[in-house]
């Protein structure tokens, strides 16, 4: 990473324009985008249908590095820095697990079984933690030991989560307490994120009681979308320190398309064009800042100032 100075904006939120933008489609019939990972070596989209998955890995060109179809419906998948997969595997005889792949699409013999608390996985160092039930589970390979800690995020509930690798974050929604837990040694530190846009934020909620709308983490930063926000407006996107410390203040101009639909209510047929893509998911992997529409699964990436 750039020196943090680098980054650290004093004046008015620096706009910055998409690099490039791209689909994502799956090969099975009604499959949706169930989650999207990344790290520098390359991208995972996990497609799920009622009975049928399908992982889709790109690499950092963004060209197709491999595909492949699982039985089953899952939820979660998240990609190694080494470009191995986990994947959630189907729940069989009452037992949840996650299952390592390779890009070739073969299951290896290491698999973390998890309860029905976990509602989230994220890749910690060489290994995967699960989230859920307010604690921190340390997922271990079957026949070794396995163990969890207190999550002992502050601020008031709900929190948003992610994580580099080395430090676990936690935000709340509602007044923007920041979480960081060592993985290593489950160290802890807090900070309130403060900045205009946040404030702005809480003031102005009407109802909506997210001040952050979006939050991810990469490279001890962590990235905050307020709250509030007008897609066709730009992006707002606060960046901060692992100490809660601004460096930050961006608007990423979205472009708009006009053959992007509103995902259809059940039943229905997909409605007119909205033309802006939606910000689902958002990550952050080296030099570069995604988001992608959950329905239309059309990516849009930036490269961010200062790296």
């Amino acid at each position: 990473m750039a020196a943090a100075g680098a980054l650290v904006s004093h004046c008015a939120a620096q706009t910055i324009q998409p690099a490039g933008w791209f689909d994502v489609a799956p090969s099975i019939d009604s499959a949706r985008l169930a989650d999207f990972d990344l790290q520098p070596s390359g991208l995972l989209f996990l497609f799920s249908s009622k009975t049928q998955s399908e992982a889709v890995v790109l690499g950092s060109d963004h060209r197709e590095a491999a595909r492949w179809r699982l039985g089953g419906r899952r939820r979660m998948g998240r990609l190694f820095p080494n470009r191995r997969v986990a994947l959630e595997e189907p729940k069989r005889r009452g037992v949840r697990q996650v299952c390592e792949y390779t890009l070739a699409g073969q299951r290896l013999d290491r698999c973390y079984p998890t309860g029905d608390e976990i509602a989230s996985i994220e890749v910690a160092g060489a290994g995967l933690i699960g989230l859920g039930d307010q604690r921190i589970h340390y997922l271990a390979p079957k026949g070794n030991a396995a163990h969890e800690i207190g999550a002992l995020f502050l601020g008031e509930p709900p929190w948003l989560t992610a994580s580099d690798g080395r430090t676990l974050f936690a935000v709340s929604e509602v007044d923007a307490t920041l979480t960081a837990v060592n993985l290593t040694d489950a160290s802890r530190g807090y900070a309130t994120l403060l900045s205009p846009r946040l404030a702005a934020a809480n003031a102005t909620r009407l109802g909506d009681p997210a001040v952050v709308a979006r939050f991810t983490a990469s490279n001890q930063r962590v990235f905050c979308v307020p709250g509030g926000y007008r897609i066709a407006e730009g992006l707002p996107v606060e960046v901060f320190s692992s100490r809660g410390a601004p460096l930050a203040a961006l608007t990423l101009t979205v472009p708009r398309f006009g053959d992007l639909r509103r995902a259809p209510a059940k039943g229905s047929r997909p409605q007119d064009p909205i033309g802006y893509p939606a910000a689902n998911f958002l990550r952050v992997a080296g030099s570069r800042l995604y988001l992608v529409d959950q329905f239309a699964v059309r990516v849009v990436y930036y490269e961010l100032p200062g790296e």
